[in-house]
């Protein structure tokens, strides 16, 4: 449900965009906009109530963001008031620049959501149907708060409508390929709320175009083939993300052919890459680029298939967000710690990327066990002009199913959910799709124009 404090009374409205002001408003009623000369304002400035000069609390607006299935909060999402039209986001081509997709339509003000998903919004517009931004990345939905009542503080808690979209049809996505495998990692997908109508082939107009890896379980129309994907640049280059399921071995098919030099020029493009497991080829040598090479030691060592404990690593801004967040989510043993299931040994120590999760022998080690590593592209470059991001987990996602090829119903017939591992990695997986940031400082948002 809506939420909302009221106070039954309305102040006059704040100068306008024209520094005129306006007066009026009757008991949780909406001010009326009137400009210099009486002629109407449309702009939504003129709803910004001074409460402060009738000694009354600001007009506030505070709720909590959730993932499409309006069921996980989320960190780092971009929360803001517009006063005109945003610009369309056009989904795929990734451009090269610090945000995918800076926020538009002229914000009157904005906020960032915390690690409980919380944001606060101070001197918001008053009135009825207030229009509102919910962005990370090129993930955009447009809604419009009922009502909001001036000077005090109105909460908007309704999971449904305070949510990214999980369908074109509720507003922006980003354009996913995913490359299938053995790890049915599309149930991860479907999990975090994304719409099965929007799995299909390549040719099918949905914003995760299905590919067929080694090992695949998936099967939807038309679904294309992953190492012809790997081997086109202008393929690749139309997606704003390529998701790579472990395809249950290493596969380096086309070793010394363009896949890897590809992979670069997709990541330096601002491109973003997710893998797990068994695509550590991308990265090590002797397939890697040698720009990825250095980033780690990897090796391919021993699996555990129980759940074990793990650290998270605080030692920069987002990774204690991190380790908040898994605490607000009843995911920590104990806070730093993640337990998790289904893991390998593929990374020994990482020395040029950011490790987020890691095994260690006594807190603080670190050169054992990486679980999960980012980094931002092009390596070289210094961090204000990279624009890509990659990840490598050594966290399976879903496991296997029993139902294989029978989408979405195979994500209800795994034989092991890997539930935590899912809720766990959801975190990660936004802050992939988000703007790149330079992981050892805060969080950072679109330009506000």
């Amino acid at each position: 449900m809506l939420v909302l404090a009221a106070v039954g009374w309305l102040a006059a409205c704040a100068a306008g965009a024209n520094g005129s002001s306006a007066t009026g408003g009757a008991e949780a009623g909406t001010p009326d906009l009137v400009g210099e000369g009486g002629t109407p304002c449309g702009d939504l400035r003129c709803r910004q109530v001074d409460c402060a000069s009738r000694g009354r609390p600001h007009t506030t607006l505070s709720g909590i963001i959730y993932d499409p299935a309006g069921a996980v909060p989320l960190y780092n999402v971009f929360v803001y008031v517009p006063n005109g039209r945003p610009e369309p986001i056009p989904a795929g081509h990734p451009r090269c620049a610090p945000c995918q997709a800076d926020a538009t339509g002229d914000p009157i003000v904005s906020g960032s959501t915390d690690a409980q998903g919380w944001f606060h919004l101070s001197d918001v517009p008053a009135g009825d149907d207030v229009p509102l931004v919910i962005q990370v990345g090129k993930w955009r939905r447009q809604i419009r708060v009922p009502h909001i009542d001036a000077c005090t503080d109105n909460a908007l808690l309704d999971p449904d409508l305070a949510r990214l979209p999980s369908k074109a049809s509720e507003g922006d996505m980003p354009l996913i390929a995913l490359s299938t495998g053995c790890d049915v990692t599309e149930c991860f997908l479907a999990g975090i709320g994304i719409d099965p109508s929007e799995f299909t082939g390549p040719d099918g107009g949905g914003h995760v175009q299905v590919y067929a890896g080694h090992s695949s379980a998936m099967a939807v129309p038309g679904m294309g083939d992953a190492y012809r994907l790997w081997g086109s640049a202008d393929t690749m280059s139309q997606y704003d993300v390529i998701f790579a399921a472990c395809e249950c071995e290493p596969y380096p098919r086309d070793v010394d052919g363009p896949a890897y030099t590809n992979m670069l020029q997709y990541l330096d493009g601002g491109g973003r890459f997710y893998t797990t497991h068994f695509h550590y080829n991308w990265f090590s040598p002797p397939s890697g680029p040698a720009a990825f090479e250095d980033l780690a030691v990897w090796t391919e060592g021993a699996e555990s298939q129980v759940t074990m404990d793990y650290f998270v690593d605080t030692s920069f801004p987002r990774g204690r967000a991190f380790a908040d967040w898994l605490q607000d989510n009843a995911l920590s043993p104990s806070y730093g710690m993640v337990g998790l299931t289904d893991t390998r040994d593929s990374v020994e120590q990482v020395s040029g990327a950011t490790r987020w999760i890691y095994g260690a022998d006594t807190a603080g080690s670190s050169s054992y066990e990486s679980k999960y590593l980012t980094f931002n592209t092009p390596v070289a470059t210094a961090a204000p002009n990279q624009c890509g991001r990659a990840t490598f987990s050594d966290v399976h996602l879903s496991g296997e199913t029993d139902l294989p090829g029978a989408f979405p119903e195979e994500c209800a017939a795994r034989q092991d959910p890997h539930g935590v591992n899912e809720q766990s990695l959801e975190f990660l997986f936004f802050d992939l799709v988000s703007c790149v940031q330079d992981d050892s400082q805060g969080p950072t948002q679109p330009p506000v124009h």
